[in-house]
């Protein structure tokens, strides 16, 4: 072996070790985390099932063969996991999620259209504003599930998504009242409990 191509070999080995370090961080939680489930919920998708299919973006790199699938379930419900989602390329202009409606006249015959078409929407196509960002994790202390609810609109050649309710993590300030307040209560009860101990003790004494 040349000393060339050792160069170039131990090259690409230090850069694979980097990269993989690299996903390892990204995958780290913070210390007193956890990761949650976030939803977003298109309440009345199924008004404009006839003329358009929905498509939700960018796509989830880790999805593969189930991309299919995962678009047909939010066709069906309303209802797409966002919290899991790593993109596949890099988003559309303006980072974040969307929502596509793509007219049922523009589909494949499987029902699909060509990543190209989400990324860049042709005339016809409706492409929603920037959707609320991915929720993927909190602070042990805060609930497992979050959900956002938006109401769907079609008008003049646009796609319009209202935000009905968007559960939002607790802030830390709110943590850290709550977590102070806790132990507050919890020191107080166990002086009660004390207390009394103490004074059950000094009747029997008597």
């Amino acid at each position: 072996m040349t000393s060339i191509s050792r160069r170039i070999l131990l090259s690409g080995t230090v850069a694979g070790i980097v990269t993989g370090r690299s996903s390892a961080r990204a995958d780290l939680l913070r210390p007193n985390s956890k990761r949650v489930s976030h939803k977003i919920h298109f309440d009345n998708i199924q008004e404009y099932q006839n003329e358009y299919k929905f498509f939700f973006y960018p796509l989830n790199e880790t999805a593969g063969p189930l991309w299919k699938e995962q678009q047909e379930e939010l066709n069906k419900t309303g209802i797409v996991q966002v919290s899991g989602i790593r993109r596949k390329r890099p988003p559309m202009t303006n980072s974040g999620f969307f929502l596509l409606a793509v007219p049922r006249n523009q589909l494949d015959t499987q029902g699909l259209v060509d990543i190209k078409v989400l990324e860049n929407p042709p005339a016809g196509v409706l492409k929603s504003e920037q959707l609320v960002s991915q929720i993927q994790a909190v602070d042990q202390s805060d609930k497992d599930e979050f959900l956002t609810i938006y109401h769907l609109r079609i008008m003049d050649g646009k796609l319009q998504a209202a935000l009905i309710r968007h559960d939002e993590p607790r802030k830390r300030e709110e943590l850290k009242t709550t977590a102070t307040g806790q132990k507050a209560f919890a020191t107080v009860s166990a002086a009660i409990a004390f207390g009394a101990l103490s004074l059950r003790f000094r009747n029997r004494k008597s």
